[in-house]
């Protein structure tokens, strides 16, 4: 039976930061096991079919359908097909070049046949699921590592997204993942192993892999800061209409240039402030180190942008825009997306949002999730003030204001606290405590001590200066925030503070 191909949307762009070259040899163990036997000139097909037998990449019962010579390209084409006694089918084909013996492509499918279905089937039940597709990666990468092919095949355990189109071939129930084979930490898109897991049982019902023999290249000087800081600035949204009649004016990414013209800036006149699109838009991409193919057996290292494992595509795999009048996440045909969309990465932070540059004064971490509040924290005489009401209703505490005595009080659980705006004391449970800052009213809102209060009430209150965040905790079980965590919080909170200005 005939399958449509299926094809991964990936979108990775392309400006090499590379100056120089240094080419590394191949991994020993890897060339060890290849040229186990001596190399040999293949003359015959009987010859290439024990080569290939040699691999130990055929079980040795398998069936040769075919062997074939390539002359135009120099190899042996063999292959082969194998049912085993539980019912399991694979087929697969070797390529050897002719003069040596080498291995040079090898690509095996197993039970594929099963893994397709009705393209017109109704969407898989959420509800039936037991395995996400982040545990699927798990397992797939799991899956992968544990096969014994004696070849080098190493693969990234993250992966690129695919869109609905080009899997509307594949069985409802089954997670399809797409792995790239890495090499010392780089993703190389021309060799994949795709598998494909049951999402109720976890259990790997099939895979296809496509690997072939590449001498990759690392340029001497390839810097991953310095392409950050290259790509940063040369990137900027494109503003274009949304498809449907229903358009929306929207930024996007999918250009290597989006400069405007002035007839287009004149027309058009978007609201959204065109360099958060850009901070925002980024943080749908990673920033890795990607192998491109000469497609003479070599592939060199760059880095490019990478679309996230989690970023939510359109059917098509159109990554998502920013409505540039309202900041709103559209799709393709410019209806709203719901679908969370996954923090920025390090990479973006250090260069949108780098330590020294925040807009903010301090911005609230609340049992680590950022708070959304009115009024911003303020830096005051060196402490950080937050807002009274919304910190303290934050904390299902009972709060007064008496405007005669300029008074703001709070009570809970037997502990109470008093305040005067001006005032260096404050009194807990009627004992006098002296603060550092006193409280104060600006534009109409009060603004409290954070330590001292919210400790009060049995928070515990840290501060990390690098990203202005005051850190608010009342429950221990919550896990440390990592220094990851607290420079995505760093982003977001410049997100929310530049988007009021």
């Amino acid at each position: 039976m005939n399958r449509p191909t299926l094809f991964v949307a990936k979108v990775v762009f392309g400006v090499a930061i590379v100056l120089g070259s240094t080419s590394l040899a191949p991994n020993l163990a890897y060339h060890h096991v290849i040229h186990s036997a001596a190399a040999v000139n293949l003359l015959t097909s009987e010859e290439a079919v024990k080569a290939a037998r040699d691999t130990r990449l055929i079980p040795q019962d398998a069936e040769i359908r075919s062997t074939r010579l390539d002359a135009a390209r120099s190899r042996w084409v063999i292959v082969y097909a194998h049912l085993d006694t539980a019912g399991n089918f694979r087929d697969g084909t070797l390529e050897l070049n002719d003069s040596n013996g080498d291995l040079l492509y090898f690509t095996e499918r197993f039970n594929y046949e099963r893994l397709f279905g009705d393209m017109m089937a109704p969407p898989f039940d959420p509800a039936e699921e037991k395995v996400s597709f982040t545990e699927a990666v798990r397992i797939a990468h799991d899956y992968a590592i544990d096969q014994s092919w004696p070849i080098e095949h190493q693969w990234k355990d993250t992966v690129i997204p695919q869109s609905e189109y080009s899997l509307r071939a594949v069985k409802r129930d089954l997670h399809a993942v797409s792995l790239d084979r890495a090499y010392k930490g780089g993703r190389y898109l021309a060799d994949k192993f795709d598998v494909y897991v049951d999402r109720k049982t976890g259990e790997v019902m099939g895979h296809e892999v496509h690997w072939s023999k590449t001498h990759f290249i690392i340029p001497g000087d390839i810097s991953a800061s310095q392409a950050a800081t290259a790509k940063y600035k040369q990137f900027q949204p494109v503003l274009d209409w949304t498809e449907t009649n229903n358009k929306r004016l929207a930024y996007s990414l999918d250009a290597l240039t989006g400069y405007l013209t002035e007839s287009e800036k004149n027309n058009w006149s978007p609201k959204y402030n065109q360099n958060l699109a850009k901070k925002r838009l980024l943080a749908l991409y990673e920033l890795e180190m990607v192998f491109t193919p000469d497609f003479k057996g070599n592939a060199t290292a760059k880095y490019d942008f990478v679309i996230k494992q989690d970023v939510p595509l359109f059917y098509s795999g159109v990554v998502p825009a920013i409505d540039a009048n309202t900041g709103e996440w559209v799709d393709f045909l410019g209806s709203s997306i719901n679908q969370p969309i996954p923090p920025a990465s390090e990479w973006l932070v250090d260069q949108a949002v780098p330590v020294g540059k925040t807009g903010y004064k301090a911005a609230v971490i609340w049992n680590n999730e950022l708070l959304a509040l009115k009024n911003e924290p303020l830096i005051h005489n060196g402490s950080t003030l937050v807002p009274f009401r919304e910190l303290l209703n934050k904390l299902n505490a009972k709060i007064g204001w008496d405007p005669e005595k300029r008074k703001v009080t709070a009570s809970k659980d037997g502990i109470s606290i008093e305040l005067t705006i001006g005032s260096s004391t404050a009194y807990i449970n009627g004992k006098a405590r002296q603060l550092g800052t006193p409280a104060i009213i600006q534009k109409g809102h009060t603004f409290i001590p954070a330590r001292i209060v919210l400790e009060t009430f049995g928070a515990k209150v840290d501060w990390d200066n690098d990203s202005r965040l005051v850190l608010v905790n009342t429950d221990k079980a919550n896990p440390k925030l990592t220094p990851l965590q607290l420079k995505q919080f760093r982003f977001q909170a410049h997100i929310n503070w530049a988007e009021k200005q």
